[in-house]
């Protein structure tokens, strides 16, 4: 009766938008720029664990979907000049590469590859939607105006892994516009082994056309020693359990964390209570 009062004063137009902004609000759905959105503070905080963790070893970082650099440019600025990092950076399209190639080019600890990362070894279509548009992603054009295709290289991580003699990463970031499930579903090996420390990707809508799913990369981590956690403004928050609520394809970004990694980063954990909401345990 109250909710029925409330559309006929407001009118359903007012009643849906106003109830969305609460909805969207509560589920922290923010901007997704870097320094706010909390990846900046993934960075720092994996950083900070493996020089308390790991003093003297190397950190070792991949940026799949590099775009500009942005992501990259932050950890070089994290780790500093006392550090001992590297960061393997991979980006296909020609004008985006020519522009990391040249943001990084005093940087011999960011190495950059012109390649997609993918599920496999080999050449695929890539839909350009601009030289360096952060929508640039690999299959068809659909209906995306103006945009053209090429044929890029494809590599896996796994294969850069073997490539570099290397048995770790310690931070993966991946945005590859909708063809991060297509990754995710490669690294089983990776993860039965424990060789990524976090693996951070994005999640929207464009997971759709790739079948992809949140329900899908809980099963893929099953039995593994690794926990999904949604990387909110004040650091990942690690879900027990898929729900429904998760799979709503607002754009987000998560994290695939190894437990002593997210022990490390002092990870919140949450519980789904009855009404169908993420709380700290």
């Amino acid at each position: 009766m109250k909710t029925s009062l409330l559309l006929r004063l407001l009118g359903r137009k007012t009643s849906w938008r106003l109830g969305r902004s609460l909805y969207m609000a509560s589920r922290q759905e923010i901007g997704n720029e870097i320094a706010e959105n909390g990846e900046a503070l993934l960075i720092r905080q994996v950083i900070d664990a493996h020089r308390r963790s790991a003093p003297g070893t190397p950190f070792r970082a991949f940026d799949i979907g590099a775009n500009l650099g942005e992501w990259s440019a932050e950890v070089a600025t994290v780790a500093g000049p006392a550090l001992d990092w590297s960061v393997d950076l991979f980006e296909p399209i020609e004008g985006s590469f020519a522009h990391v190639s040249r943001r990084f080019a005093d940087e011999p600890r960011i190495r950059c590859h012109q390649m997609a990362v993918s599920n496999r070894v080999g050449t695929a279509e890539m839909v350009v939607v601009g030289e360096t548009s952060g929508t640039n992603h690999l299959g068809s054009a659909g209906s995306e105006t103006g945009a053209r295709t090429v044929t890029v290289p494809l590599t896996t991580i796994e294969t850069q892994l073997d490539a570099q003699g290397i048995d770790r990463v310690d931070l993966v970031k991946v945005d590859t516009e909708g063809h991060d499930i297509e990754i995710l579903r490669a690294i089983r090996p990776l993860l039965e082994r424990g060789a990524i420390g976090a693996l951070q990707f994005e999640y929207n809508w464009r997971w759709l056309p790739n079948r992809g799913s949140l329900y899908e990369v809980f099963r893929l981590i099953d039995g593994t020693d690794y926990q999904l956690a949604r990387i909110y403004p004040d650091g990942p928050a690690i879900f027990p359990a898929w729900n429904a609520e998760l799979d709503r394809y607002f754009e987000a970004n998560y994290a695939l964390i190894r437990s002593d990694v997210a022990t490390a980063l002092g990870a919140v954990r949450l519980s789904w209570e009855a009404s169908n909401v993420a709380l700290p345990a």
